[in-house]
C-alpha cells in the first residue's frame, strides 16, 4: 500500500491530482491510437475483500479520459452508463468518473482494462488517452482509510481496437464507426501522454444510458438486394445487428436515415468487416446516430435492433393532457424530441448533423426542458463548458462543445449567453 488518507463519516475518494497519475495512451507507427485498449493487473490477498459488521471494504477506479471511455474488470463491463465522461473543452478539461468495483473483483490477479474513443478530441486535438487510480476504501461508517491500489504509468500495456471512426466529425461528417473483425489485439508498453494543462474534475453529470431498445416494424429487401429496416420512429443512440456466415474481408455498410427522402451522400455510415465467423455482432460503441431507418449492403439482418441513447427516460418527469388530441399531441412529440437532444451532459439541436451545443437553441428551450424533467445535472455540466470556452476577453462563445476553433468566438454584437439555474420539476398538469 502506497499512501492513505483519513476521512469522516462518509467515503470521500481523492481526486486525481497527484503528479505520479499520468494519461496514457497507445502510441503506434502511424500516430495515436484512435480507441486503444489499456490494461494492467492487480494483486489482492487473501482475505482483503472479507466484510464484518465493524468493517466495510470497497473498491472503486476513478477514470479521467480524453475522449470517451469504457471500463472492463476481468472481462465484464463496469455499470450501465454508456459515452463516458460527459462533453467537456477537452483542451482544457476532462472529466473524471469513479465506478464501484467491489462486486467485479476476487482474491488474487485482477485485470483492469480500459476501452478508449477519441471522440470529441478530433476536433479539439487530443488524444484517446486516460488517467486512472484504483483505490481501496475501509470504513466502520464513521471514520476509514483510503488506499492506493493502482495507477496509470508507462507499465501498463496498450493496444489498437478494430474500431476506428469513419467521420471527420465535422458538420455534416460525423460518419460512423469501422469495426473490422480480422484485426487482433497486439499489446505494447502504453505511452505517456502530455496533459500537463488539462485540469480533471470531478463529473457532475449521471452519464448516459440505453433508455429503450426497439425492434423493427418493418425490414424487407430492396431491388438492389440491400436490406431497409425501419424501427417506427427516431431515436438517437446505436445500432445492434447480427449477421450470419460471411467472408473473410466481407464488407457490411450501414447507411442511417431519418427520412426515406434522404439523397446520397449520406453522412452517417458505419462499417463492419467480418472474419469469417458462423454469426458476426455489430454495435456501435464510441459513437451514435441519429435515425428511424437503417440501409444495410453487403449481408443478410438476423437480427437488428436500435438502441435509444439519452440522459432522461423519455417516459418519465411532467406530463399534460387535456380535451384537444392535438394539443397533447404536440406535447408528447415536443417532450420526446427533447429527450433524443439531451445527452452527454449538454442539449443539441440535430444530433445527425452537428451536435453543438448551441447557446441560443439551449436558452429557447431551457423552461421547457426544466419544467420536463430534473436536468441539474445536466446543465451544471453544460455550465462549465460554457466558462471554459470562454474568451480571454470575456466574450462568451457561440456553443458549447463547439464544432472547430472557429466556433470559440461569435461576432462582436452578438448577443450574449444568458446563464441560467437548472430546477426540477414533476408537476402533472390537465386541462
Amino acid at each position: 500500500m502506497k499512501r492513505f488518507s483519513v476521512i469522516f463519516w462518509m467515503l470521500v475518494l481523492t481526486a486525481l491530482t497527484s503528479q505520479a497519475q499520468v494519461f496514457i495512451g497507445c502510441r503506434t507507427d502511424s500516430g495515436w491510437a484512435e480507441t486503444p485498449m489499456l490494461r494492467k493487473t492487480f494483486h489482492v490477498d487473501v482475505g482483503e475483500l472479507r466484510q464484518t459488521s465493524l468493517q466495510q471494504v470497497t473498491y472503486s477506479v476513478g477514470v479521467a479520459s480524453l475522449g470517451y471511455h469504457e471500463v472492463y474488470v476481468n472481462g465484464t463491463k463496469v455499470g450501465d452508463r454508456v459515452m463516458q465522461p460527459a462533453v467537456s473543452q477537452l483542451d482544457k478539461r476532462a472529466l473524471e468518473v469513479t465506478y464501484d468495483i467491489t462486486n467485479l473483483i476476487h482474491e488474487g490477479d485482477n485485470e483492469l482494462m480500459l476501452w478508449l474513443g477519441q471522440g470529441w478530441g478530433r476536433i479539439y486535438g487530443t488524444s484517446a488517452v486516460v488517467k486512472a487510480v484504483v483505490e481501496k476504501s475501509i470504513s466502520d461508517g464513521e471514520c476509514g482509510l483510503i488506499y492506493e491500489i493502482l495507477k496509470t504509468d508507462s507499465t501498463w500495456e496498450a493496444s489498437p481496437s478494430p474500431y476506428s471512426y469513419t467521420g471527420s466529425w465535422q458538420p455534416m461528417q460525423f460518419g460512423g464507426e469501422r469495426y473490422d473483425a480480422r484485426i487482433r489485439e497486439r499489446w505494447r508498453p502504453a505511452t505517456v501522454y502530455d496533459a500537463k494543462d488539462i485540469i480533471v474534475s470531478w463529473q457532475e453529470f449521471e452519464g448516459n444510458r440505453i433508455v429503450d431498445t426497439l425492434d423493427p416494424v418493418v425490414q424487407m429487401k430492396l431491388s438492389d438486394s440491400s436490406t431497409l429496416i425501419d424501427f417506427g420512429r427516431v431515436v438517437t443512440g446505436w445500432f445492434y445487428a447480427v449477421y450470419g456466415l460471411m467472408d473473410s474481408g466481407q464488407a457490411v455498410t450501414m447507411e442511417y436515415l431519418d427520412h426515406l427522402e434522404a439523397k446520397p451522400p449520406f453522412t452517417e455510415t458505419d462499417i463492419f468487416v467480418s472474419d469469417r465467423a458462423p454469426y458476426n455482432i455489430f454495435r456501435n460503441r464510441f459513437q451514435m446516430h441519429s435515425f428511424r431507418y437503417v440501409r444495410v449492403k453487403g449481408a443478410g439482418v438476423g437480427h437488428a435492433s436500435a438502441l435509444q441513447i439519452s440522459t432522461i427516460d423519455p417516459y418519465s418527469g411532467a406530463t399534460f393532457e387535456c380535451s384537444d388530441p392535438r394539443l397533447n399531441a404536440i406535447h408528447d412529440m415536443v417532450k420526446y424530441t427533447l429527450s433524443c437532444l439531451t445527452f452527454s451532459g449538454y442539449m443539441v439541436d440535430c444530433p445527425h448533423i452537428e451536435r453543438m451545443g448551441y447557446g441560443g437553441d439551449g436558452n429557447s428551450s431551457t423552461n421547457t426542458l426544466q419544467t420536463l424533467w430534473d436536468v441539474r445535472s445536466t446543465y451544471a455540466n453544460w455550465m462549465q463548458a460554457w466558462a471554459d470556452a470562454m474568451q480571454p476577453d470575456g466574450d462568451s462563445a457561440r456553443a458549447a462543445v463547439p464544432i472547430g476553433r472557429a466556433s470559440l468566438s461569435k461576432p462582436r454584437g452578438a448577443p450574449t449567453l444568458t446563464m441560467v439555474t437548472a430546477r426540477s420539476s414533476t408537476a402533472t398538469t390537465t386541462t
